[in-house]
């Protein structure tokens, strides 16, 4: 089960989802800390470096409310961090 502690106006916040896929339960639990919910459009995970201590890097593109949408890039050796970190990214 995904756990999520973001920094939220200035006071760190946690929570946690019990999904089948880990990536759904990470979104739906930043969303639901952030206040902000969108429509996820795409999601991409490519290895920035090679080998067992590879690079993630996760680029995720977020439709709100019809508005135009927007992109959030995540860095990490973990996939699952990486993911978080792209869709914390465009919520700023």
């Amino acid at each position: 089960m995904p756990s999520v502690s973001i920094k939220h106006n200035g006071e760190i916040v946690s929570d946690s989802a019990l999904e089948m896929a880990q990536i759904d339960a990470i979104f739906k639990v930043v969303d639901r800390i952030s206040g902000i919910s969108g429509t996820l459009k795409d999601y991409k995970v490519t290895a920035v470096s090679q080998g067992k201590d590879a690079l993630a890097k996760v680029d995720v593109k977020v439709e709100f409310e019809g508005k135009s949408a927007v992109m959030g890039h995540g860095l990490d050796i973990d996939t699952m961090t990486a993911s978080a970190k792209a869709l914390c990214r465009r919520t700023k």
